[in-house]
């Protein structure tokens, strides 16, 4: 990813709200003593669109927070001999991805197996007009599921290797620390 001080100031205000919301939905991270140790933010190399990035740590276990927007131009620009049907269905995105040396495990894929009754429309950012609602409810409802149903990972009690892989296959596994 390519950090630029050129954001347009129309994607520099969406950045700059989801970092306000991060810091007060994601603000109980402290209590298990993660600490905000980078922000980055710019446009991204190969698919022009723009970004902002919070890593936060503790030891080994790391958790990233990620906000990305202008998806679909940023493709455009990128790749102009795009058809319309092959560019992506979102503009803007939220992710959370925690990892340690032992697992890597993609919140959203985490719920996905162990949630089903969860709706995957609780982590999307729907095509609303109103993106900063968008970008608030979906950083609430991450927030709020990471406090509720992932405390063991917060306190470094278990963590679960859980993504999928490049072939479509859902991988889920369970690492319990002593």
């Amino acid at each position: 990813m390519k950090k630029t001080n050129q954001i347009p100031i129309e994607f520099e205000n969406r950045l700059v709200f989801f970092k306000s919301q991060v810091k007060i939905r994601f603000s109980f991270l402290e209590d298990f003593n993660f600490t905000l140790t980078k922000e980055e933010r710019g446009q991204t190399e190969t698919f022009k669109d723009y970004f902002i990035e919070f890593t936060f740590t503790n030891g080994e276990t790391v958790i990233k927070i990620h906000f990305n927007t202008d998806i679909i131009n940023g493709r455009k620009t990128a790749f102009p001999e795009l058809k319309d049907d092959e560019l992506p269905c979102v503009d803007s995105q939220i992710t959370c991805f925690i990892w340690d040396k032992n697992a890597f495990m993609s919140v959203h894929s985490y719920v996905e197996y162990k949630f089903p009754e969860i709706s995957a429309e609780s982590f999307t950012i729907s095509g609303s007009t109103d993106l900063e609602s968008e970008i608030k409810r979906v950083t609430i409802n991450y927030g709020d599921f990471i406090k509720t149903n992932l405390t063991e990972v917060l306190e470094k009690k278990t963590i679960y290797d859980c993504y999928t892989d490049r072939f479509y296959d859902k991988i889920y596994k369970e690492i319990h620390y002593c």
